[in-house]
């Protein structure tokens, strides 16, 4: 599964990491709301926001406009983030906000911070430090399990949902890195959660084709890597099958084939996204206790052509893939390190191998035709 598009260097694996953000030094303490004088009326470190500046002419329950956030009950360095975003979203001096055409109040913008203080209480004794990290599938589930711990009826999960989309509209004023995007059926996974399912407890049922393919792709994988000393010589793995060097490079193809089918499939990412690994891509993560395998893979953004990070969830599997990759044709390519380069020959008539050419750089074409090989 993909993680949300986030950068690794600044978010997801640094925040997990335990590596704060200083939130309260980027944020020492400014005013956020304003008396009609011009006064302060309510700083960043309070423990409540008062926007009633805004309710005069509504007059509205003063507590309608006001947000308490109760720091005692939670991960400071979370709580500050959620404070930064909602002043974000609270923007211009005005009580309607016109945001992507959708108008949204100061009024409503209270209730809905409301509703996500009460659930990220029960964070606080994990080491999440930012909202961004909610785009993540892995902490998105663990966002659904404490919905649906809390027991709660399917309108107030939609309500809490909606809740946790408007954070949304702070993006727009965040680097890409911390933007917080979220992909779901509010209706449809309200309801879920209100019976007391989530994704991540809910079964999943894999047709036996499909994990047939699998295993047979984990046992292309360890095999060849317990074997890797015979591999690693096209020449002399030729000698050892009694094949011509022609056969064997096309075998060691074959697996090379097969590795980048592996990282696709317990990954979910896609060939554009292969082709921009690199062989220190595999670590894992710990998040609250749980060590979860991951991806790191370079990708370029379409709008500025900037390089970025981004992380994919994925099976220990894919660590011996990218070994493999390495060491398959560690000693033959122009850079041994570079697990995106294949070694290039030319052959005689015989299957020998006549000329030693120069490395190919393996582009999204290139990896295709490699996983085509594998699946023959």
């Amino acid at each position: 599964m993909k993680l949300s598009k986030v950068d690794v260097d600044h978010e997801v694996i640094a925040l997990i990491e335990s590596q704060k953000m200083a939130l309260e030094e980027q944020y020492a303490n400014p005013v956020v709301s304003w008396n009609k004088d011009g006064t302060p009326r309510s700083w960043f470190n309070d423990d409540v926001w008062d926007f009633n500046q805004y309710n005069e002419e509504q007059h509205s329950t003063p507590s309608l406009y006001r947000i308490t956030w109760n720091k005692y009950k939670h991960n400071p360095s979370l709580l500050n983030d959620l404070k930064r975003r909602v002043l974000l979203i609270m923007g211009e001096d005005t009580d309607d906000l016109n945001i992507e055409r959708i108008v949204i109040t100061k009024k409503s913008i209270c209730a809905q911070a409301g509703q996500v203080e009460k659930i990220l209480r029960t964070f606080i004794d994990t080491n999440i430090h930012n909202m961004a990290v909610f785009s993540h599938p892995v902490i998105f589930e663990m966002l659904k399990d404490k919905i649906v711990d809390a027991k709660l009826g399917s309108q107030t999960i939609e309500g809490m949902l909606t809740a946790f989309s408007m954070l949304e509209y702070a993006n727009p004023h965040l680097p890409e890195n911390e933007q917080l995007i979220f992909d779901f059926d509010r209706n449809k996974l309200a309801a879920s959660l209100s019976n007391g399912s989530s994704k991540g407890a809910t079964p999943v049922v894999i047709p036996e084709v499909y994990s047939t393919a699998l295993n047979r792709l984990i046992y292309t994988i360890e095999d060849a890597h317990q074997n890797i000393k015979t591999l690693a010589d096209t020449r002399e793995y030729a000698k050892v099958k009694s094949i011509t060097e022609f056969e064997a490079y096309k075998e060691k193809k074959y697996i090379t084939g097969i590795c980048f089918m592996t990282l696709m499939a317990f990954s979910g990412m896609r060939i554009s996204e292969v082709v921009r690994l690199h062989r220190n891509s595999y670590f894992t993560i710990n998040a609250l206790g749980i060590e979860i395998p991951v991806l790191k893979s370079a990708t370029i953004k379409l709008e500025g052509g900037n390089e970025r990070q981004d992380i994919w969830c994925c099976a220990p599997i894919c660590r011996t893939a990218i070994e493999l990759l390495k060491l398959l044709w560690e000693t033959e390519r122009d850079d041994s390190n570079d697990i995106l380069t294949l070694p290039v020959y030319s052959f005689l008539s015989n299957g020998k191998i006549s000329k030693i050419l120069k490395s190919r750089v393996l582009t999204t074409a290139g990896v295709t035709g490699l996983t085509l090989i594998a699946s023959n």
